[in-house]
């Protein structure tokens, strides 16, 4: 059987061996040596190796490597000793670097042994970073050599023997070193086999794993390149490297396994994955040799009895979303050798506020693969990071070639990835092509449908891709796991899918497949199985946006509507409202300007209609409204008539329209009663306790939100029933019980955020936020109504900024801050003015009496001077000032 690391049970090794912070020393002084175990101490904490821990029982190989690392700590070099004490104290160079107050350079010099002679607070610094005993102290300092080394000498670092040295630093990769040593030093693992994608970094891995256990073999670490090596020469590469001569009496294998048989020696082979022919040597090797050790860098595994594999995952990349600081060169391995490879090429070169955004989106578009930014960086002699990214973006083909000291395989990221596909049999090659249509990963039955009339079973070749790194797994969920491809593979999947001619076909079935979840998901969205549809939904935006492209690009524009109104409700919940609302009006004016007239699907009217009301068009929410009313009376459903109408009343409602918001209401209630359709029963129940409540009929208010919620609990829909327990909050904080307020809020709001209800979650956020204030919570009631800002500014929701707006004017008010209170007031009322939203009923007296009370403080004056400076900012103005921070940009998205 072979082991793949990281798994979830085996998780423990790659925490042990990079746990953050100091770690517990092992003292080889102090070692019992009656004891058959021993442990490796790069990083592992003492509490990971008792009788009971994970790393329990590793014993030690053998006498002799027992006694190189138990040798006396001054016979070490002070790049040895340093290494070491920074793997066990479970950090990184850069960590070090910053700890000691020295520069990344310095103490990568230093660990490579270019620098030998440090200065004296160097090493004082160091030592004081590692937080080193006495004794380790005594020791490094003992290391270090005082004899300066004339200036013609090369400062080249000296590799192990027969081993290629490092011609530029190793960056980010100290995690997976520690977990590979970790594993060699087991007992149980004699075949470790660094595994991923083309240009991930594999052979510099394991490189510098060999460098760092060199002297732990007796016999030597051998390194054997394979590359350009056919299966049937793989014995002869292995005695070359290993210095073996003919010898007429024995085969080339017969004579590496003599050569082996009583050797305790590491085996390096590089480049394995297209000699699967060969695996079996390798297997003959281990069980000849049974003081062999062997490393394996390849794209696939060799799947032999006893391999480990270890994942070399792309460097780590920032999140788009994610504020950069000023120590993303610390906190990203990817960027941190982006700079590193720029500034070989231009000296001067430095992240910048102005470069590292852009420095940022090139390493994610490059997937944090090294040999990719290292071929990107080389450009930086001649382009601005802003320039190189424009050109990414037009393909990655267009990076140039790499140093001709490279291997050709690896000179360009297309022959790389063509490496890796030229290895695949011819039905992994047609599925490897087919599934370059799918955005963001797939799953298995998403794969399946795509696969058409190629008769394979999908998960076995979903397997085969990953097991090749062609395919990521993206999810461990074994009901449903989901699989994708790095955007530099999926590139060039594409390109060759484009060369075919079943490129529409694909396409076609890709885009039918969505539309159709889209559409189980709209039938799930009014269950209780909303909340997995909409995991599930949120999982394959990006190829539901793909769908919906290729619908509308293709003159299929009754489908794309289709698809939309199947996922307007998702949108809602999602947040993405500006997206939402964009691509519905794009495809209702190609539709309604087509000859002859395209059907409009009323679902697709009404998603249009609520996206246009929650930004506040209710013009053009209530002409939509009515079309979809309409259509679904012309076509005889009840049951989205019902809905229709609910949301017609809705809209009516927002304009402070009461009456006719009953009357909708109570319309689309009977239709419901009439065919005993819960869900359109409580949403109108709902709304009518919510009105009631804003008018302050606080028993009828009551009544009606007890029948509404009892309804949805029967229906098991948790996020309308979130909703209206909200609606009730609100009737209590109507009528003081401000405690209660809050518990429901705090209910409600769980319920939205687990659901995953963004808007609905921003309403509950303002809600409480105005519940703490009268609590005296105002530090709580500020972190929700800014979290609600940020919603409603995102999705241009202008009503509910004007309550956040005048809620955190109330806490400043609350704080003495008499004139910021006024000029938040201000820019409210100004949103309120130009939406006709007006204070409800039941809530005017509040509002009048936080103005009375302000005004009285600032004087008349003072007080319409500050409330004129809030109604003439602008909103992106006015959310800054709020916010207390630099200019968002918010108010492009609102409708005007």
């Amino acid at each position: 059987m072979w082991n793949r690391l990281p798994q979830p049970e085996t998780q423990h090794v790659l925490d042990a061996v990079t746990r953050p912070g100091r770690m517990r020393t092992f003292n080889p002084r102090s070692y019992d040596r009656s004891c058959s175990r021993r442990f490796y101490a790069g990083g592992v904490d003492a509490d990971m190796i008792t009788s009971s821990g994970p790393l329990a029982g590793t014993l030690g190989r053998n006498t002799h490597r027992e006694t190189i690392r138990m040798a006396d700590h001054a016979a070490s070099t002070f790049a040895a000793l340093l290494r070491r004490y920074r793997r066990m104290a479970g950090i990184s160079q850069e960590e070090l670097a910053e700890r000691a107050q020295l520069s990344i350079r310095a103490v990568s010099d230093l660990e490579r042994g270019v620098r030998q002679a440090p200065h004296e607070d160097s090493v004082q610094r160091l030592a004081g970073a590692l937080d080193l005993s006495v004794e380790d102290r005594r020791a490094m300092i003992a290391s270090v050599s005082r004899r300066r080394r004339p200036r013609f000498v090369s400062q080249a670092v000296a590799a192990p023997p027969l081993l290629p040295a490092e011609v530029t630093p190793l960056v980010g990769r100290e995690r997976e070193e520690a977990a590979a040593v970790h594993l060699l030093h087991s007992p149980d693992v004699r075949l470790l086999t660094l595994i991923g994608p083309g240009g991930v970094g594999k052979t510099r891995l394991a490189l510098r794993v060999a460098e760092t256990l060199w002297e732990e073999y007796a016999d030597g670490v051998y390194f054997v390149p394979l590359a350009t090596v056919s299966p049937s020469l793989l014995p002869r590469a292995i005695a070359a490297a290993l210095g073996i001569r003919d010898d007429g009496d024995l085969t080339r294998e017969e004579s590496v396994v003599a050569r082996l048989r009583e050797c305790e020696t590491l085996l390096v082979l590089d480049n394995f994955e297209h000699l699967a022919g060969a695996a079996i040597f390798v297997s003959r090797l281990l069980r000849g040799c049974p003081k062999l050790t062997v490393l394996v860098t390849s794209r696939v595994a060799l799947h032999l009895r006893g391999e480990h594999l270890l994942d070399v995952p792309p460097l780590k990349i920032p999140e788009p979303s994610e504020d950069l600081m000023a120590d993303a060169e610390l906190r990203y391995s990817a960027i941190a050798l982006f700079v590193q490879c720029a500034r070989a090429m231009r000296a001067d070169f430095a992240l910048t506020d102005n470069t590292e955004v852009s420095v940022a989106a090139i390493c994610r578009r490059l997937d944090g693969l090294p040999l990719a930014i290292e071929l990107a960086a080389v450009q930086i002699r001649s382009m601005t990071p802003d320039m190189l990214l424009d050109r990414l973006k037009r393909g990655v083909d267009l990076l140039p070639s790499g140093p001709i000291d490279l291997e050709p395989r690896q000179q360009t990221m297309r022959n790389t990835i063509a490496w890796s596909y030229d290895l695949l049999t011819e039905d992994e090659q047609a599925f490897f092509r087919q599934l370059s249509v799918f955005v963001g990963g797939c799953t298995v039955e998403a794969a399946d449908a795509v696969a058409g009339d190629l008769k394979v079973n999908a998960l076995a070749l979903l397997t085969a891709l990953q097991d090749r790194s062609l395919l990521l797994r993206q999810s461990d969920d074994s009901a449903r796991p989901r699989f994708g491809m790095l955007e530099t593979i999926r590139e060039h999947a594409m390109e060759l899918a484009a060369a075919g001619d079943d490129q529409p076909a694909i396409r076609y079935r890709h885009a039918e497949y969505f539309l159709g979840l889209a559409m189980q998901g709209e039938t799930a969205f009014r269950g209780p199985e909303q909340p997995h549809w909409s995991d599930l939904l949120i999982a394959d935006r990006d190829n539901l946006q793909a769908a919906l492209q290729w619908f509308a690009g293709s003159d299929r524009l009754e489908r794309a509507l289709l698809l939309t109104g199947a996922i307007y409700d998702y949108w809602i919940t999602w947040g993405y409202v500006r997206e939402g609302r964009a691509w519905l009006e794009r495809l209702l004016e190609l539709a309604d300007g087509m000859e002859p007239a395209v059907r409009v699907p009323p679902n697709a009217l009404t998603g249009a209609a609520r996206l246009a009301g929650i930004q506040c068009d209710h013009a053009r929410a209530a002409e939509l409204y009515q079309r979809a009313v309409d259509a679904y009376r012309q076509d005889g459903n009840p049951r989205l008539l019902a809905m229709a109408l609910n949301n017609q009343g809705t809209n009516a409602h927002l304009l402070r329209k009461y009456e006719l918001a009953v009357t909708y209401y109570r319309e689309g209630l009977e239709v419901a009663r009439g065919i005993g359709d819960v869900f359109g029963m409580a949403m109108p129940l709902s709304n009518l306790g919510l009105i009631a409540a804003q008018q302050g009929d606080y028993g009828e208010a009551d009544a009606l939100l007890d029948e509404a919620i009892l309804l949805w609990r029967e229906q098991g829909n948790q996020q309308k029933l979130a909703i209206t327990l909200a609606n009730r909050a609100g009737l209590a904080f109507r009528q003081g019980a401000y405690d209660d307020a809050v518990a429901l809020h705090e209910e409600a709001l769980a319920m939205k955020r687990a659901i995953g209800d963004t808007m609905a979650t921003a309403h509950s956020l303002g809600d409480l936020g105005w519940a703490e204030i009268e609590r005296g919570n105002h530090a709580r009631a500020q972190a929700a109504l800014e979290e609600a800002l940020l919603i409603f500014g995102e999705a241009g929701q202008r009503d509910g900024i004007a309550e956040c707006f005048e809620g955190m004017g109330r806490i400043a008010q609350h704080r003495d801050d008499a004139h910021r209170a006024a000029r938040m007031y201000g820019a409210a009322a100004r949103l309120r003015e130009e939406l006709g939203a007006a204070h409800h009923p039941a809530d005017l007296p509040r509002h009048e009496s936080a103005l009375a009370a302000i005004r009285a403080a600032l004087g008349v004056d003072n007080f319409q001077a500050a409330w004129m400076a809030g109604r003439v900012m602008s909103l992106d103005d006015a959310v800054s000032y709020t916010l207390a921070r630099e200019k968002v940009g918010f108010e492009s998205g609102c409708s005007r």
